[in-house]
């Protein structure tokens, strides 16, 4: 008596395991789908929890290092000093995964270019802004996506997908440069 006769390896048990097998996915997915719908507190549209959604608003406070540039330079535009960071770790949280894309715009004049990328108007003569923005939950800060025109963007993830998750955040990378000789303060 071989010893296959013992375990069950007849037609008709592997026919139906691998018909279950096939069927699992598509079982799994109305599962997935029933407790989505049904879950206490969690309705078809997304809610938000923990006090956001946050607006991205950039405060004066932020501290721009190394602005030991000249004030006139011979060529422009050029960068004045090290590029500022700022982050908001979590910006819309729903308390459960979610496909979540994020986008930004952004509503300043442009006012010329600096190494391919937009420069924006921030209210003072011949000084603009570049903002490059990322996932605040990558490590480090990445290569971002940089900010070109007043359109939407699709910031996170750079590559226009959707990201299944509970919550984001961003990082903004802000460059400041000049755009022409400065005039001189008269008080």
């Amino acid at each position: 008596m071989k010893n296959s006769g013992m375990l069950s390896t007849d037609k008709v048990t592997e026919d139906r395991e691998t018909a279950l097998m096939k069927a699992l996915p598509a079982k799994m997915r109305y599962f997935i789908v029933l407790l989505f719908l049904f879950l206490p507190g969690q309705s078809v549209a997304a809610r938000f929890c923990n006090n956001t959604p946050k607006n991205f608003i950039l405060r004066p406070d932020i501290r721009f290092s190394n602005l030991d540039a000249p004030a006139d330079a011979s060529s422009y535009p050029y960068q004045v000093g090290k590029s500022a960071y700022y982050s908001e770790n979590v910006l819309f949280d729903y308390c459960w995964p979610y496909y979540l894309r994020g986008q930004a715009v952004i509503t300043r004049p442009i006012v010329g270019q600096y190494n391919g990328q937009d420069i924006y108007d921030i209210g003072v003569p011949n000084i603009g802004v570049t903002f490059t923005i990322t996932d605040s939950q990558e490590s480090g800060f990445g290569e971002g996506v940089e900010m070109k025109g007043n359109n939407l963007t699709d910031v996170i993830p750079p590559n226009g997908k959707w990201y299944l998750v509970p919550r984001m955040g961003a990082s903004i990378r802000i460059g400041v440069i000049v755009l022409g000789r400065l005039a001189p303060r008269v008080d």
